[in-house]
């Protein structure tokens, strides 16, 4: 690795800013005389912007007069692993010279800031001073984070135990720094090689990694809080498991050794947290945390991983006599080579407290000699295979912690080997556990169980071995006997009050020959601590008893004295929890508490804590269940969750008006009251309402009311309404969501009928369809459900199927024929939907639409005139209208046109029979029918004859002197009688017409000059308008022709000349009623008397 050693206070052109990429750090101590020495050590992402080199602030929590630590620039060291770059090899990682100068992943660096010698007065509390380090934002290349970017980070260090103001224990340090790149597939095997100078008891564990700082504030999870981890990542398991990769091995940490270990096929950047707990003597003097990444990153494939084998197992602790000495030999092998077919250079090094100066003496350099050695001076570099050895003679001295000899005393060593291969260099850890122990360990009698009596005296249970020579002791925290015994058998002692905070039995040891005292494991004294914050609740804090709570119960037991000399189990947090905050529910009261919790027969217990107390905390905000509308009676029921504070004494109703206040509308007593009928209207839309709980003590403001909680969230309840769509004849139900629910909510549709209540739709929306059938009444509601399964219900809606406003009036005036058409008259009630009139012509029985008629007024016509023959058939007709949705309805009477026939002639007689059907439907019946004659095709007035509305034939007998062309036409009209509409109407048969044949009678002589001077032929019922008399003689020439009537032929020729007696040739033609040319010829013989 690289180093730039920079003096402290040397200026450097970088500035602070955020967005700075921290990849993690620690915060570290040691003390320096009676004062503290804080050390910040920062690890940077070098591919991201820089760091500021001048000072930085440590923040101090808990502690009355300090607030802040500054610490200030030491060095920076880039951390980035060193290789050999070759041919063919990617380039070393380096870090650069500021911003974004790193080239490539995995290129670190750390940043090493340092205090003056600080003084913290006071004793800690509980819970500790603690220090913390914050900044934001971390690398958005993390793996196992959400959102990483947007969050920081905080780095924190606590300090439990001091003396006397004065700094006497350094917190836990590191002896290596984080190995921050890994391939993939490669076992990552690392040790940080936490020790602590004072040869404390160190556990190691993972911790949860935090955001920055918001509120200046530190209150964890709540600020900063606790970052959330992507899917199947925890903080426990923060590297890829085997649901990424079937090949993947868990990520685990010895929690004695601190040795990490995880597998990975899956790459990735990775956030680790690692806690550091020392112990001294049983009791919990510090705590450190480092963070740090790792980056799996996909590797070329040739390169092994150094192999190190021993002589004796290292993966499991090595127990080892006081007195006793070990020897390990290793070898550490690669025969790997480099990309250009160089062999790689391998370098192991070593780390441990106990290690003498060089590695290799034994008399000097460690915490307490003698100390352990190697066969020559580390770290070390070689081509191949290398042997050494570790070698360590312990003692004692070994056994000792702060002036008391242990038990036991654990040391860790660890040997790592590393290539130099590019980019990514393959390395190896091995830790060496050596747990010295006492050889008189297991005979100490140990103290078992404390408990802190009434009047402050301490009762200590303890195991007496009664394999120690007496006397042996109890001494306090400070070493100090406290009490002697005497006796093999006694087991219990009483030590007067006195400020004591744990216990252990000492002896006089023999150990090696020494005769000194030997301490064993000590117990905690149960410290409970009471802070009356004013506010309505007591916080109790306390300690652990023992590092180790195995052998204690899962739980505490918090006790309670109300009123004086009544005691009770008042409540209990898991074992893992030392702190509770309790709720006062008594108005005003001085309450004791004590905290217990089981070891073996024995209950340990505190000391006892009590203050004046007050209930100055409103009952916690009750909980709306739901809003319901009671079906039968249509009132609101609501309905809520029983407060869980007992000291509930009611609830307050509120209920928003028409602007959306809440007011109050009742009171309701009693915990246990949990429902409240509203009589209320309902009908026009959905009600809100609130809830709030009191208890039975008064405010001390002005004016004095009871304790009120604050508003529940405000719930409104469902309303159905409708909107009909009478074409579809389809109720569109709408409903809104119902308030108050967060989620799951489903609605169910409930209809009824004379059938009863059936569900017809169950959905999560808030609309449905309800068919309904003609005059369908139903009634509908909604029941809404949420995912706890209450139930609500609506508003019950009644739907009734809305028909199109009928017209006042609807009615088929008259159907009657107009020539070769029909004419329907219809009379109508104009309403604002209607358009148009459906006209319908009976066909084969059954009515067809023949046509439509636009609605301009009440008095609409329509002309029929396609495919009828008024000569051949009367027909039906009938009329509707288009509804609101466009379909014809409401048919209106039916008509039917008259046919009129003559069905029978007499030619002799000139007499005509006529029929005719009935018109059908008047609403003002019919009253007669007029027959009318057309002669000449002028129809007579008045009518010819008139009958009797049951009179549907007519005889008539022509005139003989009448003159006409021989067409003879009737029609029929029938009459109505006055109608409920006021009005009268008529309706016309079709014209019935019949053609007589021409009477022509033509002489066969004439004499000019005499009787019969002119020929011209006699002509009746014939159409004389187109008459033509043409003359031939007998060489068929014309010699007259005359289209007059009256303008006979008297016997002279074209050319002025008589014509001579003779036979001549004649043809007569005219038109008969229906204007068909009738033709007569003939001869006529012309007779001259002798005087001509």
């Amino acid at each position: 690795m690289r180093f730039w050693a920079l003096l402290i206070g040397m200026f450097f052109s970088v500035h602070f800013v955020q967005a700075t990429h921290i990849m993690g750090g620690e915060i570290t101590w040691k003390c320096q005389g009676n004062q503290y020495v804080f050390e910040l050590t920062i690890y940077r992402d070098c591919n991201q912007t820089n760091i500021s080199t001048s000072q930085e602030s440590l923040k101090v929590w808990n502690h009355p007069s300090t607030s802040t630590v500054p610490v200030y620039f030491v060095e920076r060291v880039d951390i980035s692993p060193a290789c050999k770059p070759v041919a063919g090899s990617p380039p070393e990682l380096s870090c650069g010279s500021g911003s974004f100068a790193g080239n490539g992943a995995g290129a670190i660096e750390k940043l090493v800031y340092r205090s003056n010698p600080v003084t913290l007065l006071g004793v800690p509390p509980a819970n500790g001073w603690i220090l913390t380090f914050d900044s934001f934002s971390r690398n958005a290349s993390i793996t196992n984070l959400v959102d990483p970017t947007n969050y920081g980070i905080t780095i924190t260090a606590t300090i439990f135990k001091t003396q006397n103001s004065s700094c006497v224990d350094s917190s836990p340090q590191f002896l290596e720094d984080p190995f921050i790149i890994v391939c993939k597939g490669t076992p990552f095997t690392y040790n940080m090689n936490a020790f602590d100078p004072d040869i404390d008891s160190l556990v190691f564990s993972l911790g949860k990694p935090l955001n920055n700082i918001q509120n200046n504030t530190f209150n964890p999870p709540a600020d900063p809080t606790e970052l959330q981890f992507e899917t199947n990542f925890s903080y426990l398991s923060p590297t890829p498991d085997a649901s990424f990769d079937s090949q993947n091995q868990n990520f685990t940490i010895n929690p004695l050794s601190g040795e990490v270990y995880f597998l990975s096929h899956t790459i990735g950047n990775f956030v680790i947290k690692v806690e550091i707990t020392s112990y001294k003597n049983g009791e919990k003097w510090s705590v450190v945390q480092r963070e740090f990444q790792v980056l799996v990153v996909n590797c070329l494939p040739d390169n092994n991983v150094p192999v190190i084998t021993s002589s004796i197992p290292v993966n499991v602790p090595i127990d080892v006599v006081a007195g006793s000495g070990i020897s390990i030999n290793f070898t550490v092998t690669d025969n790997d080579l480099l990309q250009d077919g160089q062999p790689q250079t391998v370098t192991v090094s070593a780390s441990g407290q106990m290690f003498g100066a060089n590695y290799t003496s034994a008399a000097a350099g460690c915490t307490a000699p003698p100390c352990a050695t190697l066969t020559e001076t580390f770290p070390v570099s070689f081509n191949g295979t290398k042997n050494f050895s570790f070698n360590w003679q312990t003692s004692c001295d070994h056994l000792m912690n702060n002036g008391v000899m242990q038990n036991e005393k654990t040391y860790i060593f660890v040997i790592q080997a590393i290539d130099n291969y590019c980019q990514v260099p393959k390395f190896v850890y091995k830790t060496i556990q050596i747990n010295v122990k006492n050889p008189e360990a297991g005979f100490l009698p140990e103290v078992e169980c404390i408990q802190v009596m009434a009047d402050g005296s301490y009762l200590l249970t303890f195991k007496n071995t009664g394999s120690i020579s007496l006397p042996f002791y109890v001494r306090n925290q400070q070493n100090t006997v406290v009490a002697t015994i005497n006796s093999n058998t006694q087991t219990t002692v009483t030590i007067p009050p006195g400020n004591h905070t744990s216990f252990h039995i000492a002896y006089t040891s023999s150990c090696a020959g020494s005769g000194m005292l030997t301490a064993g494991p000590s117990a905690a004294v149960i410290d409970l601590v009471l802070q009356n914050p004013q506010n309505g609740t007591a916080l109790l804090q306390w300690n652990a008893p023992a590092a180790n709570m195995n052998s204690f119960g899962t739980h505490y037991y918090i006790y309670r004295e109300y009123p004086a000399g009544n005691w009770i189990l008042h409540d209990s947090v898991p074992v893992t929890t030392t702190v509770y905050r309790d709720t006062i529910t008594i108005c005003k009261a001085f309450i004791n508490y004590q905290i217990g919790i089981q070891k073996g027969s024995c209950e340990y217990s505190s000391d006892i804590e009590g203050d004046t107390l007050k209930d100055k905390i409103a009952p916690l905000m009750p909980q709306l269940a739901g809003i319901s509308i009671d079906t039968a009676t249509g009132n609101a029921l609501i309905s809520w969750y029983a407060n869980s504070e007992t000291d509930t004494y009611g609830y307050i109703i509120y209920k928003t008006n028409s602007l959306g206040i809440l007011y109050e509308i009742d009171t309701v007593y009693g915990r246990l009251d949990t429902t409240y009928t509203h009589v209320t209207n309902t009908k026009d839309g959905s009600v809100t309402y609130s809830i709030s709980a009191f208890d039975s003590c008064y405010t001390e403001t002005t004016p004095i009311t009871f304790q009120t909680s604050a508003k529940s969230p405000l719930h409104t309840s469902v309303f159905v309404r409708n909107t009909y769509d009478p074409c579809s004849k389809i109720a569109t139900l709408r409903w809104n969501d119902y308030i108050g629910w967060n989620k799951g909510v489903i609605y169910v549709v409930y209809k009824k009928t004379d059938n009863g209540w059936t569900e017809v739709a169950t959905l999560t929306g808030n609309t449905a369809d309800i068919s309904l059938k003609d005059d369908d009444e139903v009634s509908i509601f909604i029941k809404a459900i949420n995912d706890k399964g209450i139930e609500v219900f609506s508003n019950i809606l009644k739907l009734t199927k809305i028909s199109s406003q009928l017209p006042a009036f609807h009615y088929t005036k008259t159907a009657t024929v107009q020539g070769k058409n029909i004419l329907i008259k219809h009379y109508i009630e104009v309403l604002p939907y209607m358009t148009d009139l459906v006209i319908e012509r009976k066909d084969k029985n059954q009515f067809v639409e023949i046509g439509r008629a636009a609605i301009t007024g009440t008095d609409v016509e329509y002309i029929d005139s396609a495919g009828i023959d008024v000569n051949k058939s009367s027909y039906t007709y009938r009329v509707l209208y288009l509804d609101s949705c466009g379909t014809p309805v409401n048919p209106a009477n039916e008509v039917t046109t008259i046919l009129a026939r003559i069905i029978q002639a007499d030619e002799a007689t000139l007499t005509l029979n006529i029929d005719w059907s009935s018109y059908s439907i008047f609403a003002g019946g019919v009253t007669r029918y007029e027959v009318n004659r057309a002669v000449n095709d002028v129809y007579e007035w008045p009518p010819v004859y008139i009958s009797a509305s049951n009179q549907l034939n007519f005889e008539d007998q022509l005139n003989e002197s009448l003159v006409m062309d021989g067409k003879v036409c009737y029609r029929v009209t029938a009459r109505e009688g006055q109608n409920i509409y006021g009005f009268k109407e008529e309706s016309l048969s079709n014209e019935a017409c019949y053609v007589f044949k021409p009477l022509i009678y033509i002489p066969n002589a004439f004499t000019p000059g005499g009787l019969n001077p002119v020929f011209y032929p006699v002509i009746n019922l014939a159409e004389i308008n187109n008459y033509k008399l043409t003359i031939f003689d007998r060489w068929n020439n014309t010699i007259f022709v005359s289209d007059d009537i009256q303008t006979g032929w008297n016997g002279i020729m074209q050319n002025g000349m008589k014509a001579p007696f003779g036979v001549y040739g004649y043809q007569v033609s005219v038109l008969d009623g229906n204007g068909k040319e009738i033709r007569k010829t003939g001869h006529v013989t012309l007779i001259r008397s002798a005087l001509e």
